[in-house]
């Protein structure tokens, strides 16, 4: 199969003869519609480039594709017209008008809806050459519950609309040896690359020796409703504490809740920190220093994580990559009106097997428990550093969740269903 890109950004795909045909190597279409730009887009771009090192190519469509302008910077054009680099092509989200032809392997990312006229064209396809094999499949959210697992792997036969004849399967992300596994880190980048992904930021940030250096924690979070309590914990601490904030919801909730405790209780020892105001500057409360984040790319992000000696970290992407730089973490599960995410909090950390202090911490950073804050202490953090590190050998033994998607999608093309 040739793969062609016009001016208009629309994607044709010619079929050669099936001896042209790798049962190994594949055209991959991932769609991503972009609710927490930090986490689907995320975990898409994450996938999308560890495919490209296997070798296969990948068109990554998503509806914001202009949010990779600081994910990616050194990787995307996320223009809509992005030629093929590194295995990878992003590409606005086609529309209606746009006669997008197919791919061997179609990731829809957390359940998003394909568009109707794409999922046509692939049934017509499908039925028109079923010597050709086509996989699709839906790469759900990560969780530890057991409903998650029992459909992992299952298929999704379509019996009415546009993807009619067509089968969907399920691919479950988790943290046990039977679930889809968790993706890897990224390499370090290549010399050419080192001068865009190694900030000085990063760089000035490295641990050090100096015991009367402060304690380094990362907060990426949403509105966690502890966040006032931590803050003043912090700032109360016998030792200094450095709090890098990341940039977006976790600098704006940060900032109101400095200003309420100003107001409230740090006004006898501290200045107002109204002139605190962007990402890049710094504040001071106690013993407690804020320093507010600009944007990094993935690799960077990853880079700062494993140089915290306390990670708090949200959704899915960066709890995945906290886990691997192998430094306690807090997570911040994304919260639902319905309260759901409260049982997928519970089964998670069922999964981990951390110390009790550790499992009350996030329960009440999640607002699951009306309990006080627990005061992290030195014995608490080392135990809760040893336990990270033996949580990382742990998950370890979990699937890698790039090769073993790609492990599912051979079976998938091999099935009979697929050469009738």
């Amino acid at each position: 199969m040739a793969l062609s890109l016009n001016s208009k950004s629309e994607i044709s795909v010619e079929s050669n003869t099936d001896t042209n045909y790798s049962p190994l190597l594949w055209i991959w279409d991932v769609f991503c519609h972009v609710i927490d730009n930090h986490g689907d887009l995320g975990v898409c771009w994450r996938l999308s480039q560890d495919l490209a090192r296997l070798g296969h190519t990948v068109r990554l469509y998503i509806d914001h594709p202009e949010d990779l302008n600081w994910m990616a910077p050194q990787w995307a054009q996320p223009n809509g017209q992005a030629p093929t680099h590194r295995g990878v092509s992003v590409h606005a989200w086609p529309h209606e008008t746009q006669s997008a032809t197919l791919a061997h392997v179609v990731i829809e990312a957390f359940g998003c809806e394909l568009p109707p006229r794409y999922l046509a064209n692939l049934a017509k396809q499908a039925s028109s050459t079923p010597s050709t094999p086509v996989a699709w499949i839906n790469l759900d959210y990560m969780s530890a519950e057991a409903f998650y697992q029992n459909i992992h792997r299952m298929p999704s036969p379509q019996l009415w609309g546009p993807a009619q004849g067509l089968t969907k399967w399920f691919y479950q992300p988790g943290f046990t040896p039977d679930s889809g596994g968790l993706l890897r880190p990224h390499p370090a980048p290549s010399p050419e690359l080192n001068a865009v992904t190694q900030v000085a930021h990063v760089a000035a940030s490295s641990p050090s020796a100096d015991s009367s250096a402060p304690l380094k924690c990362v907060l990426f979070c949403y509105e966690p409703p502890a966040l006032k309590d931590l803050l003043l914990q912090l700032s109360q601490s016998s030792t200094p504490v450095l709090l890098q904030v990341a940039p977006g919801r976790a600098t704006r909730h940060t900032l109101q809740c400095i200003q309420t405790l100003w107001r409230t209780r740090l006004q006898a020892q501290d200045k107002s920190p109204s002139e605190v105001q962007t990402p890049g500057q710094r504040a001071q409360f106690g013993n407690l220093s804020l320093e507010f984040l600009p944007y990094m790319d993935q690799f960077e992000f990853d880079q700062l994580l494993a140089q915290s000696s306390l990670n708090f970290v949200r959704g899915e992407d960066s709890l995945v990559q906290a886990i691997w730089a192998q430094r306690p973490f807090v997570w911040q599960i994304y919260p639902q009106d319905d309260g759901a995410h409260g049982p997928k909090l519970e089964a998670f950390l069922g999964t981990l097997q951390a110390p009790v202090s550790l499992q009350r911490f996030m329960r009440v950073w999640n607002g699951l428990s009306t309990q006080e804050l627990p005061a992290m202490d030195p014995d608490m953090m080392k135990e809760w550093q040893l336990w990270s590190q033996e949580y990382a050998k742990r998950m370890q033994k979990v699937p890698h969740l790039t090769q073993e998607l790609v492990l599912f999608t051979q079976q998938i093309m091999a099935s009979p269903q697929n050469h009738s």
